[in-house]
């Protein structure tokens, strides 16, 4: 969240780092919000979320389950803006209606979302989107005295998907619970580079089916103490071709968790562990054949523990996780320059970033209708990057033009405040929330060194020439029925 700056370990910038990024900008700008353990590179504490709020697309039993009414949510988050245009920006805005009738419950969603990450507009620029999007939903769930089922029908861009969900008590203290969804998703990739005088661009879109499951099982223990086991996966599957220039986007992804929560006489507590690993992948063809490509094996893990005092209304949690990916990628000259693509020429570009963080926050608890809800937090993170680039010729027999570089930044602290006001309308709760953010100090090598450095200008931004940098901000508006 703050700009990294390189070490070039040759002079000149190198020409194909963009198409290697763009995985990881797809991983930190495109996470599906509707599960905790993804391949995102932005950890979930930087939501600050109590809870993931339910989709009625991807869990019908989870979304039906909560008041009867009408609800509505718009979340805006500027994660990043920087020098020469570069950002990171996600929104999303929901609106649901619920209602029931004896065991069974009925309700529609509307939901419109849009994220994109673009790496900027100077001699290179590399964009991954989402664009915005309706998606609407209608569901159905019934409960009975053994658990209870739902099931919805969404509609995306015109494509038509499903989920359905369950929850059922196998014995006393034993529950679980499977959930599972299949939809059509799109977006959309643009990198251009110069490359000793040729001009590359791509310039792609594609669609591709997003299969989500999860399952669980629940056991209570005693000293009043539930022990959760899941398993959660996520794929992407490339749609056929629908355009000369059509984006490729794979996905597989399995996490798998255990969560403990208990009361005392000391509070609530709860703690949370989550491990995941998978492999995503970008590719670009023109007219069927395939010219650019990306791949990247990623892997997470994350812990959080909290607790509610009982006789303090606040609420501690503290966290830690990692993150690591290693992006390969390459781009054939032949759309480019014919007289190279004869000879089999190509860049190549390798990647590897890794991002290691901790960190801790103090929430005012007590009563859902307190007028005013505020925290503090404290976060530290440790980001490493490097790449490699090289132009391939004579189908990769030569090497020419090569350049690499790494990150100079060792650790960013952030300090995280958040407030939100919330007042009773009638028969509904209107809460207005916002968290900001801000680094208070930024390590580089050259302050290990003991060469000088530390926090520079700007919200997020150094104080190198380029420009500064600003982010780090969620809104969330939010109408709920009492």
């Amino acid at each position: 969240m703050t700009r990294i700056l390189w070490r070039r370990r040759a002079a000149r910038t190198p020409a194909l780092v963009p198409l290697v990024l763009l995985i990881a900008t797809a991983a930190l700008a495109m996470a599906p919000v509707a599960y905790a353990a993804t391949p995102a590179a932005l950890p979930e504490a930087y939501w600050w979320r109590r809870a993931i709020p339910p989709s009625l697309a991807m869990e019908p039993l989870h979304a039906l389950t909560g008041p009867v009414g009408v609800a509505s949510a718009v979340e805006w988050a500027p994660i990043y803006d920087g020098p020469h245009a570069s950002r990171v920006r996600q929104d999303v805005a929901t609106a649901r209606f619920v209602a029931e009738s004896g065991e069974w419950r009925w309700g529609a969603e509307l939901e419109q979302g849009s994220a994109i990450g673009v790496g900027g507009e100077s001699e290179w620029n590399a964009r991954l989107a989402t664009p915005s999007a309706t998606t609407g939903a209608f569901g159905v769930a019934r409960a009975g005295l053994r658990g209870a089922f739902a099931a919805s029908i969404a509609s995306w861009g015109g494509h038509v998907g499903g989920a359905v969900s369950a929850r059922v008590r196998a014995a006393p203290g034993v529950e679980g619970a499977v959930c599972w969804s299949r939809h059509i998703a799109g977006g959309s990739v643009f990198a251009r580079w110069d490359d000793n005088g040729i001009a590359g661009v791509v310039d792609a879109a594609g669609t591709w089916m997003e299969e989500r499951g999860r399952a669980a099982v629940s056991v209570r223990l005693p000293a009043s103490t539930v022990a959760t086991v899941r398993i959660e996966t996520f794929g992407r599957t490339p749609q056929a071709p629908e355009a000369s220039e059509w984006l490729e986007r794979r996905l597989l992804w399995r996490a798998e968790g255990l969560s403990l929560e208990g009361r005392g006489r000391t509070g609530r507590w709860s703690a949370d562990y989550a491990s995941g690993h998978g492999r995503e992948g970008l590719r670009v063809e023109r007219e069927g054949a395939p010219y650019a490509r990306a791949d990247a094996p990623i892997h997470s893990s994350d812990l959080t523990v909290e607790w509610d005092p009982a006789t303090v209304a606040i609420r501690l949690r503290a966290w830690a996780g990692t993150w690591s990916q290693g992006a390969r990628g390459n781009i054939a000259m032949w759309p480019f320059d014919p007289l190279l693509g004869l000879v089999g020429t190509h860049r190549v570009a390798h990647a590897e970033a890794s991002l290691t963080h901790r960190g801790f926050s103090v929430d005012r608890g007590g009563s859902a209708d307190r007028f005013l809800d505020a925290g503090v937090a404290l976060w530290r993170l440790s980001p490493k990057a490097d790449y490699a680039s090289w132009r391939a010729t004579f189908f990769g027999i030569g090497r020419e033009d090569e350049s690499s570089g790494e990150s100079d930044v060792q650790a960013i602290t952030l300090i995280g405040l958040r407030a939100a006001l919330q007042v009773r309308a009638g028969a509904a709760r209107v809460r207005i929330e916002g968290i900001q953010w801000l680094p208070i100090r930024i390590e580089r090598e050259e302050e290990a060194r003991g060469g000088g450095g530390g926090s520079g200008g700007g919200v997020f931004g150094s104080g190198d020439s380029g420009g500064t940098s600003t982010g780090g901000s969620i809104v969330r508006v939010s109408i709920t029925p009492i």
